[in-house]
């Protein structure tokens, strides 16, 4: 009966690990994937739309998304 609740709150306990990280993540960590670490190049863009806080709050975040993501190709046009 110890054996069998201690198989449980370990499959419990990974259970909401999963929950908690997300199952790809969990997945990835099983698998070992973040143990051999690949180098990778990302770019980061930081800009600022005047009065974007109060447009995201009038809008909602989907459509907010939706705007900034129509936005961005014009910013990279213009440069």
């Amino acid at each position: 009966m110890i054996f069998s609740l201690a198989a449980l709150a370990l499959i419990r306990f990974a259970l909401d690990v999963r929950l908690l990280v997300g199952r790809r993540t969990f997945d990835n960590l099983l698998i070992g994937r973040y143990h051999r670490p690949r180098r990778e190049d990302h770019n980061f863009v930081f800009f600022d739309i005047a009065g974007s806080a109060r447009a995201a709050l009038r809008l909602g975040d989907e459509k907010f998304h939706s705007y900034v993501s129509r936005c961005f190709p014009t910013l990279i046009d213009q440069s």
